[in-house]
């Protein structure tokens, strides 16, 4: 019988598809020590990428190093989640949500491959709030909110290139109800795709997936 910490019952699990849920809650328990709470820190769909795919490197490293049975389970786990990477990535969108925590529209990185810094991408992505505020304030009267300001959320998919400027034709996005207005439309996305970002330091294109989030205006702010 082999040890359930062993490289030998991830085998087995692997030869019986039915046990693909044990070889979940086992990547699941190193991914708690790596990263406390993170199954609430983390999207559910971040975790289950994060999950998912550090059960395809097991398999993959098991299958290229041919690992004996006998060989402990959890250093492997360990290694492939990448565990230093993945907390070094959590503290910077921490540190970089709570610079916005008291702002009415805020912006969070959803999607970004491993190697690009959050340090790097976050500036001019905070930066742009300003320009999304006037857009979001000169479409008051065309909004289908009665008059008020829009809100709601926008989610923004784009390329960085390796010299750091923005592929414009990667930009797409799905937009609160006022987007439906092309001036608005318009307003949102010339300046966007004009942002410009650190380079990769790998010289390779970076797709990325970012959440602005206006917040409903206040009864104050509609008064004013």
């Amino acid at each position: 019988m082999n040890d359930i910490h062993s490289v030998g019952y991830w085998k087995l699990l692997e030869a019986d598809r039915f046990d693909s849920g044990i070889q979940m809650q086992l990547v699941s328990q190193r991914i708690e020590a790596c990263l406390p709470g993170a199954y609430s820190k983390l999207s559910m769909d971040d975790y289950f990428v994060w999950r998912d795919r550090s059960i395809q490197n097991i398999n993959q490293f098991i299958r290229d190093r041919k690992y004996s049975n006998s060989q402990p389970l959890d250093p492997i786990i360990d290694s492939s989640l990448a565990c230093d990477d993945k907390i070094i990535l959590e503290r910077a969108q921490e540190k970089w949500q709570n610079v916005q925590a008291k702002d009415q529209i805020k912006v969070r990185v959803e999607r970004i491959p491993t190697g690009y810094s959050l340090d790097d991408l976050y500036p001019p992505l905070v930066q742009y709030r300003s320009v999304l505020d006037q857009c979001l304030t000169a479409q008051d009267s065309h909004t289908p909110y009665g008059g008020s300001r829009p809100w709601g959320d926008i989610h923004l998919t784009f390329t960085i290139e390796a010299s750091g400027k923005m592929d414009p034709s990667s930009y797409d996005g799905t937009f609160m109800a006022a987007a439906h207005n092309r001036e608005f439309l318009d307003c949102l996305s010339t300046p966007f795709k004009q942002l410009v970002f650190p380079p990769p330091k790998d010289r390779l294109s970076v797709r990325v997936n970012v959440l602005y989030q206006a917040a409903l205006p206040s009864a104050s702010s509609k008064q004013s």
